[in-house]
């Protein structure tokens, strides 16, 4: 490699012979053959047009700042961490970090709000959905109750194959009172195994005359009577409802008025102060019932 050799000022003007003694081959060779170290260095902040790349000699931090709104545009993959060492991404200071596509416009978010307690919230755009594309999913923390709810007053809806019709479907109703309905698809059944059941009892209170218990109280409801009785139908039947009908007769020598069809055509209650129970099922066009009395 040729060499530029320089020397200290003479102050005068260079003869030819100086010149040519002081810059040897210039004429032969390349200006890039004169470096060896081809690795820029920075030895300080580098600013241009106010953006600015700042190093740290404390802790070998480099700090990007745009100027202004400006933003840092990677064009390119981008990739975090060194080796098997842990990647962090995070906001600087107290602000929330909120990942997007196409700079923010259109775009779902990912937003990890800042601050103890914090949520991370996954908003898709419109009506877009969040696809997780695993084999499980786990929720909840160690050892602690897990919850999966709606937000708001939807109702929460399992189904398979995005819910596309007629896929069966587990429907949580929102609301006090309300239902948890389990539907089938098509020919399906529903099939519950070792099930603990806890039938709930409904009072339809102290009454008489004509009533029409209303099924979706219950399958077990309970009467005292205060005079004769009337019961010929359910109110919201289905077909293949059943209900007990459970009655205090209060007294003696109550009667039982019914167009439904008794087991051994015996609708008679009993003639003491005793309870008795009706049960009865419902096939969509008759009612098929039994009485049994004289619980005491």
């Amino acid at each position: 490699m040729s060499t530029i050799v320089t020397r200290a000022s003479k102050g005068s003007a260079l003869t030819w012979t100086e010149g040519d003694a002081n810059f040897t081959n210039l004429n032969d060779d390349k200006l890039e053959n004169i470096v060896e170290d081809t690795t820029p260095q920075l030895g300080g902040n580098l600013d241009v047009q106010a953006n600015s790349i700042t190093t740290s000699t404390t802790d070998g931090d480099i700090s990007i700042e745009p100027n202004g709104t400006g933003i840092v545009i990677a064009q390119a993959d981008l990739v975090v961490g060194y080796g098997t060492t842990a990647a962090n991404v995070s906001s600087a200071g107290a602000y929330d970090l909120v990942l997007s596509t196409n700079e923010g416009t259109n775009s779902g978010t990912i937003t990890i709000t800042d601050g103890t307690n914090g949520n991370i919230t996954i908003e898709p755009n419109g009506t877009g959905d969040v696809h997780l594309v695993t084999d499980a999913l786990r929720v909840g923390d160690l050892n602690t109750e897990a919850r999966i709810s709606t937000y708001g007053t939807g109702n929460l809806v399992l189904t398979t194959n995005e819910g596309n019709d007629p896929d069966p479907t587990i429907t949580i109703g929102n609301g006090a009172n309300a239902d948890i309905t389990l539907t089938p698809s098509g020919t399906g059944m529903t099939m519950l195994n070792n099930i603990e059941y806890h039938e709930k009892i409904y009072s339809l209170g102290t009454t008489s005359g004509t009533i029409t218990p209303d099924v979706t109280n219950g399958n077990v409801q309970t009467i005292t009577l205060n005079g004769n009785l009337t019961f010929s139908a359910f109110s919201n039947p289905i077909t293949g409802q059943s209900l007990t009908l459970i009655i205090n007769t209060n007294g003696t020598s109550r009667t039982l008025t019914s167009t439904m069809k008794f087991a051994g055509a015996s609708k008679t209650l009993s003639t003491t102060n005793t309870t008795d129970i009706i049960s009865v099922f419902y096939d969509g066009t008759n009612y098929w019932a039994s009485l049994a009395k004289g619980f005491a």
